[in-house]
C-alpha cells in the first residue's frame, strides 16, 4: 500500500507527496442489521444478514461462499422502511472469507441500484448514519 502511494506521487510529477493510508474505502460504513437474499451465477437465492452499509457498499454474512470479483444480485430488506422495505441491487464482491462452520463474510461494492429503489436505500443509510439503532429484519 505504501508502494502504491509512492507510485501515485511519482505519476503526479516532481516534488509531489501523497499520504499513505491503509483505508481503501471511499465511503464511511455504518453498523446496521438488515436481512435479505443473495444470488450469484444463476443459483437459487441464499439468505443474508447485513452487518453494515455505506453509500458505495455493504458487508453481510451468508451461508455460501462467493467468488471475489463476481457479480451478485441482492435483495435487501429494511423493515423500518414500512411496506416497501425491499431494495434490489447489483454488486461486485470485493472480499469473501470463511467465518465459522457454514458462514462467510462478504464485502461488496454496489454497482447498480434501480432508480425506484435508490430513495429507499438512501433512507436506510440515513437512519444508520443518525445512529437511530439497528434496522432489524422481521
Amino acid at each position: 500500500a505504501a508502494d502504491a502511494a509512492m507510485y501515485r506521487a511519482k505519476s503526479l510529477g516532481r516534488n509531489r507527496a501523497v499520504a499513505f493510508s491503509p483505508e481503501r474505502r471511499q465511503h464511511t460504513r455504518f453498523p446496521v442489521e438488515f436481512g435479505g437474499a443473495v444470488a450469484a451465477g444463476g443459483k437459487s437465492p441464499c439468505p443474508l444478514r447485513g452487518r453494515d452499509l455505506s453509500q458505495g457498499g455493504l458487508f453481510f454474512v451468508t451461508g455460501r461462499s462467493v467468488p471475489q470479483g463476481g457479480s451478485l444480485d441482492l435483495v435487501l430488506e429494511f423493515p423500518s422502511l414500512g411496506p416497501s422495505k425491499k431494495v434490489a441491487c447489483k454488486a461486485r464482491v470485493t472480499r469473501c472469507f470463511h467465518l465459522e462452520a457454514g458462514s462467510f463474510g462478504v464485502g461488496v461494492a454496489l454497482t447498480h441500484i434501480a432508480p425506484s429503489d435508490r430513495l429507499r436505500y438512501f433512507h436506510a443509510l440515513t437512519a444508520a448514519q443518525k445512529g437511530s439503532g439497528s434496522i432489524r429484519p422481521n
